[in-house]
């Protein structure tokens, strides 16, 4: 695909993309949600799921993280632009939330600016910074279950998320860094202080989501970033994905109170079944 081509892949996304709020709400759906974890270049991932889920049965929800640690030259841009093809063709029924990945700073140290001037040239960076800064940050369904890529943000309303201005890049909001970078433990009761070296983020723990989620009415959430603490926590209230099968970081799972889950694993919510289901996209196995 020639630089052209992606300009205009590009600037049709961009359209659809600055129209939609910073929290989309689904109300009522009459289709099963199928929620995507981080991909992080894994075509071959996306592309099963594609093929699987993507139907007039479902609507697909991926949390972020969609470009950067590629392990071949072309997979970042390969992966976003089937994602934004997707998402023109079927925007009702496709949901991109942005993930930390979606942001200059991480884009230049993790690959995807040096994919985009090994490919074609520094100047189409400009292109794809502008598309990713206006991603929606969260979705909720139902006002029930809550999704984001890391996450709950320290609001009074989930409203409050749509206050968040778009076009902005990390630590340029308080809100904007927690739905991207907040961290989960088990280890922990209440919160401490993120050890990612974002100043606005923190770590919460059981006592802090229990809280948290009386406080603003929400049931479930669900949300990536954290291959460590994947599958359910705190009572299977939280659901962490994980569907980037070649991520080599965060060798340590935490496994105290962790109902851990192996496999590359996206989520389905189906009102013919109240819990959140976990598949494993390539065994198909419900977890």
């Amino acid at each position: 695909m020639n630089k052209t081509d992606i300009i205009n892949i590009i600037n049709k996304a961009k359209n659809i993309l600055s129209n939609e709020p910073q929290l989309i709400k689904l109300n009522n759906p009459n289709k099963a949600i199928i929620v995507i974890g981080d991909l992080h270049s894994d075509y071959e991932s996306l592309d099963i799921i594609i093929k699987k889920y993507h139907n007039k049965e479902n609507i697909l929800v991926f949390v972020g993280d969609y470009v950067d640690r590629a392990v071949n030259l072309g997979d970042s841009i390969k992966t976003i632009i089937k994602l934004l093809e997707l998402k023109i063709n079927d925007s009702h029924n496709i949901m991109l939330l942005r993930g930390n990945h979606e942001f200059d700073i991480m884009n230049k140290k993790y690959g995807f600016h040096e994919e985009i001037k090994k490919l074609y040239d520094e100047s189409l960076i400009k292109n794809w910074s502008e598309l990713f800064s206006l991603l929606p940050l969260s979705l909720l369904i139902d006002n029930s279950t809550f999704i984001a890529h890391a996450g709950i943000p320290e609001v009074d309303n989930l409203d409050e998320i749509n206050k968040i201005k778009k076009g902005l890049q990390y630590e340029q909001n308080v809100l904007l860094d927690q739905l991207v970078w907040n961290d989960f433990s088990t280890t922990i009761d209440d919160r401490s202080n993120s050890l990612r070296g974002v100043k606005n983020s923190f770590i919460g723990g059981k006592t802090y989501f229990e809280k948290k989620t009386r406080e603003l009415g929400i049931k479930n959430f669900i949300r990536g970033h954290q291959p460590n603490l994947k599958g359910y926590t705190f009572n299977k209230r939280c659901v962490t994905l994980q569907t980037c099968r070649r991520y080599t970081e965060y060798p340590k799972e935490e496994k105290e109170g962790l109902i851990a889950v192996k496999g590359v694993i996206i989520a389905k919510i189906n009102k013919a079944k109240p819990n959140i289901e976990i598949i494993d996209i390539f065994s198909g196995k419900n977890e």
